[in-house]
């Protein structure tokens, strides 16, 4: 039905619509809230604070990354105290001074490692031309 070199193009139409409807439906779902919030105002009768019904979904998936990346970080940062007292030190220095930053960071970059290291090797394996 396709000729094999049209391939690419419609990969990368398909790439696009897909982020556009990504966008479209945050941008929906982020208005949504906002026009919520608006018909709860004249219900109510009381002022609702259209700020918090914005942010609200962004800080709870803010929390739960933030808990993913400590349980991650608990599993494979370092078990040397004098290691993770070095960790610390330099993250307080750099302006980190929760209580469980180093957790974290080492959660994240565990996380990292990992997702840009098997994404390295998916698109190798992929697009692994011939020559």
């Amino acid at each position: 039905m396709f000729a094999p070199e049209y391939i690419p193009f419609f990969a990368a139409g398909l790439a696009f619509v897909s982020v556009l409807l990504a966008g479209y439906g945050i941008v929906g779902y982020l208005g949504g809230t906002s026009s919520t919030a608006r018909l709860k105002e004249r219900v109510s009768g009381k002022s609702v604070n259209r700020t918090d019904a914005l942010v609200a979904p962004v800080a709870e998936l803010g929390k739960a990354l933030s808990e993913k990346f400590e349980k991650i970080g608990a599993k494979v940062g370092p078990k040397d105290e004098e290691e993770a007292d070095r960790s610390r030190t330099s993250l307080i220095q750099a302006g980190l001074r929760s209580l469980n930053a180093q957790v974290k960071f080492q959660g994240v970059k565990a996380l990292l490692a990992l997702s840009l290291g098997g994404s390295f090797l998916l698109c190798k394996f992929l697009f692994e031309m011939e020559t």
